[in-house]
């Protein structure tokens, strides 16, 4: 007799399985194949539910430009492109249509850097002052610095950890700006020609970062350059309307 089976518990049973390969199992060191650990069988959390919550769950496939794997001999966790796509190229691409975005300017508070005389730039101070040289190289490159800022200029200027700073002048149409790094410690204000990105619960800062590095974000980020023949900039406006793709949170962070 045969009986049909709903294809989401077939789904469930699959991760299932690949859950407690990867979580229970253990290469034996004497036989050919993997061996039942007992104890941590026993400290895996299971979530109990009845069948008619089962049926009555809705679930959305997203289509992942990649997926992980477990390698049973070294153990290490492994990224590989898409199943059924071409290369990681492609996969991405059908990645992003299917996940949305949104505008940076709704999902992260974005700022001008502040313009500081060229006089109050001291080899000691208070406050160190990030310039452009600091975000493509090394913060400690060519530091200086400022003391005795108002209260006013201090709430245009400072930059707090975790936020993400990125370069808005270089030489036009080299593609040799656009940097973005996180900032990592305390005391540090924003020099004018940098913008300093403040992400909201919606948008981790690390994501933004790795996606600044795409070809996608830097087609966006080039789009309006500006500038002199010799000098482009790009504006506070250009930046703020650039596209994220936003996937649920806790995708963020993987």
């Amino acid at each position: 007799m045969w009986y049909y089976v709903n294809p989401f518990f077939i789904n469930i049973c699959k991760h299932l399985q690949i859950y407690l390969t990867n979580r229970c199992f253990e290469r034996s060191t004497l036989f050919d194949f993997s061996c039942l650990v007992l104890s941590r069988l026993q400290e895996v959390t299971w979530i109990i539910t009845s069948l008619e919550n089962l049926k009555n769950l809705k679930t959305k496939t997203v289509h992942r430009w990649y997926y992980y794997f477990y390698d049973p001999f070294t153990g290490r966790k492994v990224q590989k492109a898409c199943r059924g796509c071409k290369n990681q190229a492609e996969a991405f691409k059908i990645w992003l249509a299917q996940v949305g975005a949104e505008r940076l300017d709704e999902i992260a508070n974005i700022k001008s850097g502040f313009t500081f005389k060229g006089s109050a730039f001291k080899t000691e101070g208070e406050y160190q002052v990030l310039r452009l040289g600091n975000v493509n190289l090394r913060v400690e490159e060519k530091a200086v610095f400022v003391s005795g800022i108002s209260e006013s200029d201090l709430l245009k200027a400072k930059v707090n950890i975790g936020d993400l700073v990125i370069t808005q002048t270089g030489t036009k149409g080299k593609r040799d700006y656009g940097f973005v790094a996180i900032i990592d410690r305390e005391n540090l204000l924003l020099n004018q020609r940098l913008a300093a990105i403040t992400t909201n619960e919606n948008l981790y800062n690390r994501y933004l970062l790795y996606y600044s590095y795409t070809k996608y974000f830097k087609d966006q980020f080039f789009a309006n350059e500006g500038g002199t023949v010799g000098q482009g900039n790009i504006g506070l406006t250009d930046i703020k309307d650039i596209e994220i793709p936003l996937p649920p949170l806790f995708e963020h962070t993987k």
